[in-house]
Order: C-alpha cells, then sequence, then structure tokens
C-alpha cells in the first residue's frame, strides 16, 4: 500500500513539473509567433500606406488602374483583387479585376463596414471565405487619413493568409509541439462594449474567458477542457495569437521521464491486473443473464406454438418475443422465394434496417453473400463476430452501421419440401453470439420448423373437415358456418343476402342407368362449373348428394338475382363429355331462392325455405328458379322499390302532405291539424301509408328521409298560414328510429333556423308503432325538443309498446288516443277502459288527450261525456291538401253540435251508466260464441255466462237503484228494458239459441232507454 502510495505521489509531482516545463515553452513560441504576425502586419500596411499615399499625390484616378499594375509588378505576394475606394459616403474608384453592377454594391458594403477600423494609418482585417489558387484569403482595408484626422482613400484588398514567412516560422515553432494556433482579431465598436473576435483560422473554444485580461496584459494562458492554451496579443495591433496544445503532448512528455514513468506503468499494471480480474467476473455474470434471457424467450415461443398460430403470426410472435426478452436491437425471419429473400416480420428498435433490405439465397448475386444467403444454401448457422470486418458484408456495412450493428447470427429453418426460410438477429456489439446462444437460436429454429409443421397439418385437417371429398366444394357444416357469418355482416350494411339450393333434375335416373361413376364424374364436373357462373366472392358448396347450396352476398334486388339464376341453370344445361362411354351428357337442375333480411330468421330457417322455394320450383315443371313465397316475393318487390325510390320521391315532390282538422269540442272551434303523408307514384299511383310507412319505419335511414322532409314542409306551411294569420297548430309524425338518430336536433335545429316562427306552432307525433330502445335517451331528446319552444305528442296510444311506459317516462304535451279504441268505446269495455285511463292519465300529468278516428256523433258525444276535448276523424273532414284545406278553414266558422254536451268526469257515481252498453255489448259477443268442446268445458262456459247475465248482479242494476233516489231522472224505462234484455239473454243460454233470433227488439229497446236516460242526465249536468 505504501508502495502505491509513494508511487502516485512522485508521479503526481512529476507531472506537475512536465506540465509547467510545457506551458513556458509554449508561451515562448506564442511570443515568436506574435512578433512574426506584427511584422508581416506592418509590412502589408507600408506597402498599402505608400501605395496609397502615391495615388493621392499623383491626383490622377484615371491612372488608377495603371498605377495598381505597376505595383503588383512590383511586389510578388500583391493583393488581388485590389479596389480603391472614396470614403463618406464609401464609393468604388476603380480597381482590378471589373465587377458587376452587383459585385460592385457588395463590395462597397464590405468596404464601409470594415474601413472604418482602420486606426493610425493601420490597415483592418476580417476573415472570408474566398480562396486564391487553393490559398485562403482574409479582406484588408487601410484607410489614409491627412494631417487633421480626415479620410482621403480607402485601399481594399484580399490577403493571402497567413504569409510565407509566417507560415514558415509556424513549422518550425508550433508544429513540432503538434499544437495549433490561430489569429484572433479584436473588434471594437464601442468602448464600453465587450471586444468582438474575429479568427484567421479555427476557432481556438475557451478564449472569450480570457478576453478581459487579454485588454490589460500582453500575454496569459488559461486551461479549457483539458487543453492548455497559450495568447500573447500583438504589438500595435489589435490582434491575439493564441495557440493550444493538447493534453496528449502532455502525457507523452511526462512518460518519456524515466522514474514517472516506470512507476506510473506499474502502478497501470496493478490496476489493469483488478480490471482484468473483475472484467472477467462481470462478463461470466452478463453471459449467464444472457442465457438466462434466452432461455426465457424460448419458453414464451413454446407457449406460443401452443395456440397454433398462423404461419404470419407465429414469425411475428418469435421476433417480437426474442426482441423483448433479450434486448436484441433487431431481429426478424425471412422466407425462401423465386430464389430472393422476403423478410416476412421483423421486430426491435433497429427494425427499420430491414425496411428495403435486399437478399437473395443464390450464390451467383450479391446479396446472397451475407449470413442469410449461406446460411441457407449450406443448411447451417452462420455467424459473423463483426459486420465491420466482413468483406461478404459489404454491400450492407453502410446500413448496419448506421443501426449500430456490429455481430450478427443466421439460423435456417424448414426445408425437405416445406417452407425455407432464415432466423436472423443483430447484436450491437462485437462477437456476441456465443456458441451457448447460438445453440438456443438453433432450438428456436426447430421450434419453428414443429410449429408451421403443426399448423399445416391442423389446417389440412380442418381443410377435410369442411370440404367435401369428391367435389372439393365446401360441405354444409362450412357452408352455414359462412352463411352465420355472412348474416352478421349485412346488418351493417343495406344489401341483401341471397340463399340458394341448386338440385339435379332426375340425378337419380343417371347413377341408375349409367353408375355411380359417372354420377361422380357428373357432379366433379359441376362443382367446377358453378364457381364460374357466380360472381367474384360469391360461395357455392356440396350439402349432400346431388344438393348444391349457393350464397349470394350484396345482391342489389331480385332482377340480378333472376339474372345470375337463370345463369346458373344454363351452365348446367351445357352438354358435357364425362368418358369414352359416354359421349355426350346434359342433365337440368332446379333451383330455389330466397332473401336476407327481407326473409328474417336464422340461418337454418333461411335454407329451410329455400329449400321450399326448391319443391316449389319442381313442382311447377322443375327445370326452373323460384323465390321462396310468392306472396313474400311481391312484399319483398315493395320493400326494395320503397328503400330505392323513397329518396327519389322526396327529391322529385312526390311525397305529399295531407291535413286533417283538429276540434276542440268545447269551443267547437279549428285549433289545428295533422300532416299526413301521401306517395304519388308516378308509375304505380297512390300508395297507402299502410304500404310504405312499415318499411321506413323499420329502417333509420329512410325514416331519417322522410322525417327532414316532414319536418321542412310543416315548418313551410306554419310560415305560409302564419302570412295569412291563420295562427293554427300543425302535427307531424316522426318515427322512433328518426327521433333516436344522433343528427335529429341537429335535422331540426336546421329546419328552425330557416322558419323560427314554426317553433311555437309545431307538435311532433311519436309514432307507437315501433319500439322506443331507449326511454332515457329519448326522454332527453324530447326534452330539448320542447326546449325549442315545440310541443310532443304521443301517437296511436295503445296500439304499440309499452304504452303506460311511454307516458310515464316521456314529456308530453299531448296523448293521441288510437282509433280502434275510440271507435269500439261504445261496444267494447276493454277500449272504453284505455280511453278514459287515457283522460285521467293525461289529467295527471297536466297533457291533453285528441282522440282519433271519430267517425260517428255517438262517439264524439261520449268522448265529450268522459271529459274529452279534442278530436279528430272523418265526423268533422278527411284528409284534404293545402288548398281543400285552407278553403275548408275558412268557411268551416264552428262545431256547434256538441257544445251543450256536459262532462260527466270526474264524477265517479255515474260511470256505470257510460260503461253499461260497452258492458252488455262485450256480454252479448260472449253469447254468439260456439261452446268449446267437451262436456267440462262447455258446463263451465254455461256457468259463466248464466252468472254474467244475471241482471241481480249488474252493475248497471245497483246504479239504477241508487239513481232512483234522486229526483229529476225517470229510471223506468231504463229498468224495465234492462231487466227483459237480461231475461231476453237468459232465455237463449237455456234454449241453446242464437241471440241474432230473440235478442235484436230487446237490445234496441235497451239502447234507446239508455241513451233517454243518458239525456237527462245530460240536462241535468248543464242545469
Amino acid at each position: 500500500m505504501l508502495l502505491v502510495v509513494v508511487v502516485v505521489g512522485y508521479g503526481v509531482s512529476s507531472w506537475q513539473a512536465t506540465r509547467r516545463h510545457i506551458r513556458h515553452d509554449l508561451e515562448r513560441r506564442t511570443r515568436l509567433q506574435a512578433e512574426l504576425v506584427a511584422d508581416a502586419l506592418m509590412r502589408w500596411s507600408a506597402d498599402y500606406r505608400a501605395l496609397g499615399f502615391s495615388l493621392v499625390a499623383n491626383d490622377d484616378l484615371g491612372a488608377l488602374n495603371r498605377t495598381l499594375r505597376l505595383y503588383r509588378s512590383e511586389h510578388d505576394d500583391a493583393s488581388l483583387p485590389m479596389y480603391i475606394l472614396a470614403p463618406n459616403p464609401e464609393r468604388l474608384l476603380g480597381g482590378e479585376p471589373r465587377l458587376s453592377l452587383e459585385g460592385r454594391a457588395s463590395l462597397v458594403r464590405l468596404a464601409e463596414g470594415l474601413c472604418r477600423d482602420s486606426r493610425g494609418n493601420r490597415m483592418a482585417l476580417s476573415p472570408s471565405e474566398r480562396r486564391l489558387r487553393g490559398r485562403p484569403l482574409i479582406a484588408a482595408c487601410l484607410r489614409l487619413r491627412d494631417a487633421g484626422g480626415e479620410p482621403l482613400i480607402d485601399l481594399f484588398g484580399w490577403l493571402p493568409w497567413p504569409p510565407p514567412t509566417l507560415e514558415q516560422a509556424r513549422r518550425l515553432t508550433i508544429d513540432p509541439l503538434n499544437a495549433t494556433t490561430s489569429l484572433a482579431w479584436l473588434r471594437h465598436r464601442d468602448e464600453q462594449a465587450k471586444p468582438r473576435l474575429s479568427w484567421f483560422g479555427a476557432p481556438i473554444p475557451g478564449f472569450e474567458g480570457a478576453l478581459q485580461s487579454a485588454a490589460s496584459t500582453a500575454r496569459g494562458t488559461y486551461v479549457h477542457d483539458g487543453i492548455q492554451h497559450a495568447w500573447v496579443r500583438v504589438a500595435g495591433w489589435p490582434a491575439v495569437v493564441v495557440t493550444s496544445l493538447s493534453a496528449r503532448v502532455v502525457w507523452h512528455a511526462w512518460f518519456r521521464q524515466g522514474g514517472a514513468g516506470v512507476s506510473a506503468a506499474l502502478l497501470l499494471l496493478l490496476t489493469s491486473i483488478i480490471a482484468l480480474v473483475a472484467l472477467r467476473s462481470l462478463r461470466l455474470a452478463r453471459s449467464e443473464g444472457r442465457l438466462r434471457q434466452y432461455y426465457g424467450a424460448l419458453k414464451d415461443i413454446n407457449q406460443s406454438l401452443m395456440m397454433l398460430p398462423q404461419p404470419g403470426v407465429l414469425y411475428q410472435s418469435v421476433c417480437t418475443l426474442l426482441v423483448d426478452r433479450t434486448e436484441l436491437p433487431v431481429a426478424w425471419v425471412g422466407l425462401e422465394r423465386d430464389g430472393r429473400i422476403d423478410v416476412i416480420a421483423a421486430a426491435g428498435p433497429a427494425r427499420a434496417y430491414v425496411d428495403g433490405l435486399s437478399l437473395a439465397s443464390e450464390a451467383d448475386h450479391p446479396e446472397g453473400l451475407g449470413p442469410a444467403g449461406r446460411a441457407l444454401r449450406a443448411g447451417i448457422t452462420v455467424t459473423a463476430a463483426d459486420l465491420r470486418e466482413d468483406p461478404r458484408f459489404g454491400i450492407w456495412s453502410a446500413r448496419a452501421s448506421r443501426y449500430g450493428l456490429r455481430s450478427s447470427v443466421a439460423v435456417p429453418f424448414g426445408g425437405d419440401g416445406s417452407t425455407r426460410g432464415v432466423l436472423a438477429a443483430y447484436s450491437t456489439r462485437r462477437g456476441f453470439f456465443s456458441p451457448d446462444i447460438v445453440d438456443l437460436l438453433e432450438q428456436l429454429a426447430r421450434d419453428i420448423e414443429l410449429g408451421l409443421g403443426q399448423y399445416a397439418r391442423v389446417a389440412e385437417i380442418t381443410r377435410l373437415s369442411q370440404h367435401d371429398p369428391l367435389t372439393g366444394l365446401p360441405n354444409r357444416t362450412y357452408f352455414m358456418d359462412n352463411l352465420e357469418r355472412a348474416l352478421a355482416r349485412v346488418q351493417r350494411s343495406e344489401r341483401l343476402i341471397a340463399i340458394g339450393i341448386l338440385d339435379l333434375d332426375d340425378f337419380k335416373s343417371i347413377n341408375d342407368v349409367l353408375g355411380h361413376t359417372v354420377g361422380d364424374e357428373l357432379l366433379q364436373h359441376l362443382a367446377a362449373l358453378l364457381p364460374k357462373a357466380l360472381r367474384q366472392g360469391d360461395m357455392v358448396a356440396r350439402l349432400g348428394g346431388d344438393e348444391f347450396g349457393i350464397l349470394l352476398e350484396g345482391v342489389t334486388g331480385v332482377a340480378e338475382i333472376e339474372a345470375i339464376a337463370k345463369r346458373i341453370l344454363s351452365t348446367i344445361r351445357q352438354p358435357v363429355m364425362l368418358s369414352a362411354e359416354v359421349r355426350e351428357l346434359s342433365t337440368e337442375a332446379s333451383l330455389g331462392l330466397t332473401l336476407y333480411p327481407l326473409d328474417d330468421g336464422e340461418a337454418a330457417d333461411l335454407l329451410r325455405h329455400a329449400d321450399e322455394a326448391l319443391y316449389a320450383a319442381k313442382a311447377a315443371g322443375r327445370h326452373r328458379w323460384h323465390l321462396f313465397d310468392r306472396g313474400l316475393e311481391v312484399a319483398s318487390r315493395q320493400r326494395y322499390l320503397i328503400h330505392h325510390r323513397l329518396p327519389e320521391a322526396i327529391a322529385d315532390r312526390h311525397i305529399l302532405f295531407h291535413y286533417q282538422p283538429q276540434i276542440d269540442l268545447e269551443t267547437g272551434q279549428v285549433v289545428g291539424a295533422e300532416a299526413l303523408a301521401r306517395w304519388m307514384d308516378p308509375e304505380t299511383g297512390a300508395w297507402s301509408p299502410a304500404i310504405f310507412m312499415p318499411t321506413i319505419e323499420g329502417d333509420a335511414r329512410l325514416a331519417r328521409a322522410l322525417g327532414r322532409h316532414a319536418l321542412l314542409e310543416a315548418a313551410r306551411a306554419i310560415a305560409r298560414w302564419h302570412a295569412d294569420e291563420r295562427g293554427l297548430r300543425l302535427s307531424v309524425n316522426i318515427c322512433a328510429r328518426h327521433l333516436l338518430h344522433g343528427a335529429f336536433i341537429d335535422d331540426l335545429d336546421e329546419v328552425l333556423t330557416r322558419y323560427p316562427e314554426a317553433s311555437h306552432a309545431l307538435t311532433l307525433e311519436l309514432t307507437e308503432t315501433a319500439a322506443l330502445t331507449d326511454l332515457d335517451a329519448s326522454a332527453d331528446v324530447l326534452a330539448d325538443v320542447r326546449a325549442r319552444g315545440l310541443r310532443v305528442a304521443l301517437d296511436d296510444f295503445g296500439s304499440g309498446y309499452a304504452s303506460l311506459q311511454y307516458v310515464r317516462h316521456l314529456p308530453l304535451d299531448e296523448i293521441k288516443l288510437d282509433l280502434q279504441f275510440v271507435q269500439d268505446m261504445e261496444t267494447d269495455t276493454e277500449a272504453f277502459a284505455v280511453g278514459y285511463a287515457a283522460l285521467e292519465l293525461a289529467d295527471l300529468r297536466g297533457a291533453q288527450v285528441v282522440a282519433e278516428g271519430i267517425e260517428v256523433e255517438r262517439t264524439a258525444r261520449l268522448w265529450r261525456r268522459l271529459g274529452g276535448r279534442l278530436a279528430q276523424g272523418y265526423l268533422f273532414a278527411r284528409p284534404m291538401d293545402e288548398a281543400a284545406w285552407l278553403a275548408w278553414t275558412s268557411r268551416f266558422g264552428r262545431e256547434t253540435r256538441f257544445l251543450s254536451i256536459p262532462r260527466w268526469r270526474p264524477a265517479m257515481s255515474h260511470l256505470p251508466l257510460l260503461q253499461a252498453l260497452p258492458r252488455h255489448a262485450g256480454l252479448k259477443r260472449l253469447l254468439q260464441r260456439p261452446a268449446p268442446l267437451g262436456s267440462a268445458d262447455a258446463y263451465d262456459h254455461f256457468t259463466r255466462l248464466l252468472d254474467a247475465w244475471d241482471h241481480r248482479d249488474c252493475p248497471l242494476t245497483a246504479w239504477i237503484e241508487e239513481a232512483a233516489r234522486q229526483p229529476g231522472v225517470s229510471l223506468s224505462v231504463l229498468r224495465a228494458a234492462h231487466e227483459q234484455l237480461h231475461a231476453s239473454a237468459q232465455d237463449c243460454l237455456a234454449r241453446h239459441a242464437s241471440p241474432e233470433e230473440r235478442m235484436p227488439q230487446t237490445w234496441e229497446r235497451f239502447v234507446h232507454a239508455l241513451d233517454q236516460v243518458i239525456g237527462q242526465m245530460d240536462f241535468n249536468h248543464a242545469s
């Protein structure tokens, strides 16, 4: 330990002594260089000054160029080009060689900035990028002044730098030390500011920090980034010579000394021994770590092989796991194809190395001399310990150096008729791939071969399980799988799928007469022909026997299906030559087809429908095709026309709107109208809404198109009516699919922006014939609608989906009772209850109820007594076009027939009187139903009817008894008619007679008596 301390101490002291000696020598040589620079500058200044005074004394600027040529002939190193300028302002007087206008302007700007720095008849210098005969030039300017200091003339020229004398001195003084020198010119634009440096030669780093010392002293030294520097001011000039000496020179001088060098060598030897031992241990640890990484990668890759990935996925997985677990810069897998090696998969930070990589497997190509090509040809692993030193890697050397790749390994796999490829890996370290790592990579290549073999075997088993062994076509299982996937895909498009079954006519007779061998040949021949008769991407499969399945995706309609079907049948009908024994054979076929989604169902159902269509074709005479269900075919054509003609009909204004008035029965006034869509097709005439509306409501695209059109037409109508001061409200139907469309509010805002007056006169009727899939989202949309001033109505209440749920969750202003309940309220207890419930719900919600479809006065009176105000139907007016509607409203005036009818509700005590007619009408219908078969069921049916027609349990009997105690109402006629009706019904039951034979007169008397009592009650309520 003491020896180490002594050696180190002695070495440090000798090192410091060497540095001091070198620094003093560097200062001396720099001072000599500065003196030579001063001499050269003084000589140049003297020459310029003599030339300048000669020009001034001659006072003949016209002879200026001759003077310059004379000067150049007398001075071998005279500066050229050289120019004479007049100062303040600077302007060119002459010079050699001649300049263009642009060159003259550039020279004047350069001289103007440089000549200002010329002081005391000393020239000013500035570095430049110009060269003359291979030597660099510097810009020089001398400004001559008179005795008063006023500028006389500027001499500007280009001087070769360094001068020959200075260059020779540098070779003698500076170069022997392996030092570098440069001249720094100090420019003072402002006496207070820090001087700006201009370097003649390479800039010396760190000198800017020594500028402060250079302003006050003549020389000095400094150390920057371990490099020794010395500087000396050039006497009489604003310039400094700076010289730098690298630490390597000091080290060399120190090692040339005796004892210090030996001590340092011993210390270095001791340190090296310790370092070598530590480095060996570190390398062993790193090697073990790398082997563990490779074993981990091999384990992960083996686990991935158990999933039987496709070859492309397998290759990418191998590269990714190898790079991730081993930190290699890049790994790739390439396959041999037609003498080339195509990179299939790659991974790693340097993956871009393989982009555009050109490789070959043949030795006669330069691209085949690399590790990958040699490995494939020889069938053995090839390693490259140092890619930079390997001459066969030359064409890829620059590419590898760009990514820092130093070594590589290429392991071949495959062969014996299978896919041949190579696994290649690269490292940034020389000789990285040790024998142990190579062994692991070879094991990895064998695993790739194993994975490829397993995948090929499984693929072959899968193919055999999905294809018919005789024809090679897909079998029934594969066909059904593809059909189910096609059904899932069509949900995202607007096109059709055709599913067909083709069956050969009289194929059994071919087998029976010509033998099964000929039959099999025929099936194989047809299996080759059928795909050619279909479109690209269509599928044909053998379902069994002589049946073939056909799957056509993306068909546009029946016309295209018909063309394909005819082409298939024509193809089969062509004569074929099967064998030498049978010269020519012709056959026919029948084809059954169905369309999805027009024929909605599961895959098995669709195939069954196609089979039914096939047998329909055979029943019609064979040798033809048939579409499943003629009625469905007509409907499918109709839907097809609706899907494709609606946008055109809207654009051509074939979708019109008729208006049906809404009446307030309490005031008799017209309060608004409902806009009802009508399709006037120019080819087929008027289409009923019952034909086209179900199709439109089931398709979001069509629903939006019609909804946008309806909103726009309604807003235009409101704008016209308000301009005429009619002030009527207008209701328009909106489909549920349009309401839930993401662009509905945008569609509405677009209309309201154009017609803002429509916001307070427009009512949106949400049709209830299609279910709302998201009540919360619907409520949010309707809230936004109401926030814009519009009213919201629920149309067809009671006829659709979850009516009470809709009323409960949705923000509604109106409930429109469906016409089937309105028209049956007098004859059906349930219809009466729905109407009554609608009114109660509306009262609780603060909404109004509109009765649709009122066609007779009795219905309007009952509606009024129940408390209904708004009514709509043929009783008041049929739907009419806008011109007729406006004429009708002008002459209508007021509806007075129902003004005197009072509202009974909410007086619940008289409700049985209003319910009496629908209740007894329902009991009458029960009498008309035939008794069920079986003695027990017939007895139960008879007993229930007998109990129902017992007048003592009838709610009307109890009401009559209660109302008889009140004055002002005569109930004797109603009581008698009611009891007689019940007696007639019981008599029919006892005699098993039809009620149509024994009850018509009693029924009429009952209805008449009931109307009289209701009229009396109307009078009592009114008074």
